[in-house]
């Protein structure tokens, strides 16, 4: 049975390790770099996924990629940040985290959207009142 290095152990929840993911998102500083693979071609993974795990209300993944060094307030080519794809999907815990790492509560997408008009147009009343500036609405966790 092969052992398994350091960090790459899997959660009781089955994600990964924060050194397994810091080294899927940024490789080893003494690599190569991949020819094949375009400029800040693993930012915008990491920004990807970072999204991705915020629509989905995976706290731990989010945790985990802002240690990272993925910036909260990151935007993908839409303009679309982790906070607007969480309070569109009415993932409160996951609002509550990111507006606590510094991601701005107001930011605009393409169409002119915010987080505060997806979670509206949504149903989501507590992240709404929360984005609104109201956190005495919210129900605690």
């Amino acid at each position: 049975m092969k052992a398994k290095a350091v960090g790459e152990a899997r959660r009781p929840d089955g994600t990964a390790g924060p050194d397994a993911i810091y080294r899927r998102l940024f490789g080893s500083f003494n690599a190569k770099r991949d020819p094949r693979r375009k400029k800040n071609q693993t930012q915008i993974e990491a920004v990807v996924a970072l999204i991705w795990a915020a629509s989905q209300g995976d706290l731990n993944e989010v945790r985990a990629l802002i240690a990272a060094g993925v910036e909260p307030g990151t935007a993908d080519y839409d303009g679309r940040t982790p906070l607007h794809l969480a309070a569109a999907e009415g993932q409160l815990d996951v609002v509550r985290y990111l507006l606590a790492a510094g991601a701005d509560p107001r930011p605009m997408d393409r169409w002119g959207g915010t987080p505060l008009s997806d979670a509206e147009g949504n149903g989501h009343t507590e992240i709404a009142a929360l984005l609104r500036g109201q956190p005495e609405a919210v129900q605690p966790a």
